[in-house]
């Protein structure tokens, strides 16, 4: 968990974190 936007929202902050960063 490095990042937590309001963009990333909607997705899971497991997969945000790593993927959408």
């Amino acid at each position: 968990m490095l990042f937590r936007a309001p963009t990333h929202n909607r997705f899971p902050q497991s997969q945000v974190t790593n993927q959408k960063s």
